[in-house]
């Protein structure tokens, strides 16, 4: 079709002058426009990187079921109001420690609130299990070292009641090798090449001629559930060669004492092997070119020191996000107006009070919540992480 012809040359000025005054008010609006695009991704994926590499910020679950941090003003055990009767609780290896140390000084403090740990008869511990044994009704609560996941959320959903998670502390994910093993350190592509099975050789990262020798947790774990959620890429998965271990006992004496796993990899809380004399925790790095950050204080222990003197866990580094790998700690909680609930929320607030929390950081654990001497320094630094290292972390 021919375009209609203009009538006169005053029809064709006052046409430019229409289309001037269009273009006029068009332009600030795509600029607008544009900009508001522009800025959507650049937060879009600063909101990604930050929640990739510091998962303290953040959790891979729904918002409208991470839990914010009760305060109850409470600061001693024994101020905590309990509810008498027997409350069954399991869940992850890596809250070992808070059992021994922060479970035990509840029991003095309320001996009717009597607390006691189950394991699943046929499977190994773990944080998924005890969240499968809260969704069947056979635990009060359950101890998690990672977020719910939304398929957790959907059972508890199809059974008639919901989840809630409270972190109650931080927690790092520490990587040990032999103490022999002339490895330096490993940036975060590293570590995920081996575990996913791109690196198969000590010698590709700057180590020995040594076959590396995957280990890890059971499946639904806390730690490789962690490194597949915030390191893989979408559709990665875990090499074939996985070796699954049911405790980090087991992993321990494998890698330091057999021979043949001399180039054994191993990842579990800090709590269970920055102290270790047999196995050596490994700096990490965000990215290549970055200084190396280990998980223990200072120089690491010597093997002849170490007994006496074990490494101690560089709980500042946790706190502030320094260290690549940190996580929280949860308390699983089933929503549904009964005892166990009411459980629950009691153990949480046990926890998360001040004696609670400095029994939890002697337990080897970052806490969450500082004393009450020390809440306006504490609370100004527990949830910064250094706007510079999540900008410089990312994985080439």
């Amino acid at each position: 079709m021919q375009p209609l012809p203009l009538r006169s040359s005053s029809q064709g000025q006052a046409l430019a002058q229409v289309f001037s005054l269009r273009a006029n008010w068009y332009n600030p609006l795509l600029g607008l426009l544009l900009i508001g695009i522009l800025g959507l991704g650049i937060g879009l994926g600063l909101d990604r990187l930050i929640c990739q590499w510091n998962p303290t910020r953040c959790d891979r679950s729904p918002a409208r079921f991470v839990e914010s941090i009760p305060d109850s003003g409470v600061t001693t055990l024994k101020s905590v109001e309990t509810l008498p009767g027997v409350w069954r609780y399991s869940g992850s290896t890596a809250w070992a420690a808070i059992r021994k140390t922060v479970d035990q000084a509840i029991r003095q403090a309320h001996p009717d609130f009597k607390l006691t740990y189950i394991s699943h008869p046929t499977q190994p511990p773990g944080s998924g299990m005890g969240i499968q044994m809260v969704l069947n009704g056979q635990l009060s609560f359950a101890q998690s070292s990672r977020p719910l996941e939304d398929q957790e959320y959907k059972m508890a959903e199809q059974r008639g009641f919901q989840l809630k998670q409270i972190p109650v502390a931080i927690d790092g994910i520490v990587v040990v090798v032999h103490p022999d093993l002339a490895v330096k350190g490993l940036t975060l592509a590293q570590l995920t090449n081996i575990y996913t099975g791109k690196i198969t050789n000590w010698g590709e990262v700057g180590g020995p001629d040594l076959p590396i020798v995957l280990y890890a947790s059971p499946k639904g774990s806390g730690s490789p559930m962690f490194m597949q959620q915030n390191l893989f890429a979408p559709g990665e998965t875990f090499s074939p060669n996985l070796i699954r271990i049911n405790t980090p006992t087991e992993a321990i004496n494998k890698i330091g004492r057999d021979r043949q796993s001399r180039g054994g990899i191993y990842m579990a809380t800090a709590t269970n092997l920055v102290g270790q004399c047999l196995v050596k925790p490994l700096p990490l790095s965000f990215q290549a070119g970055q200084e190396f950050v280990t998980p223990y204080l200072g120089t690491m222990a010597s093997p002849t020191t170490c007994l006496e003197q074990p490494n101690q866990i560089n709980h500042q580094a946790f706190r502030i996000g320094q260290y690549p790998l940190t996580r929280r700690l949860f308390v699983i909680i089933k929503q549904d107006s009964q005892l166990d609930q009411k459980a629950g929320e009691i153990y949480t607030e046990l926890l998360l009070t001040d004696e609670g929390q400095r029994l939890i950081q002697e337990s080897g654990f970052t806490p969450i919540r500082s004393p009450a001497a020390e809440n306006s320094r504490f609370n100004s630094i527990k949830t910064i992480q250094i706007p510079e290292l999540l900008l410089r972390s990312i994985i080439p």
